[in-house]
């Protein structure tokens, strides 16, 4: 799935900081895979899980601090 829209998600009236809808944090958790989350078209990077984090070596935010080119060059 890819969510062009990559815009802050609102809940009622106060801006949700997980970019992710409910739910989905567990789901991207239990993928064995490294998964990380991009804005387009800046390639921010919004979220990864815990996968990406261990392999990376890096804690979530740490990782999601970088610029994706620090990460993959």
């Amino acid at each position: 799935m890819i969510d062009r829209d990559a815009a802050p998600r609102f809940a009622g009236d106060q801006l949700s900081a997980d970019p992710l809808p409910s739910g989905w944090r567990i789901a991207m958790d239990m993928v064995g895979d490294a998964v990380v989350l991009l804005s387009l078209p800046e390639f921010e990077l919004l979220d990864t899980n815990r996968a990406a984090c261990e392999r990376l070596g890096y804690t979530r935010d740490q990782l999601l601090s970088l610029e994706v080119d620090e990460v993959v060059p």
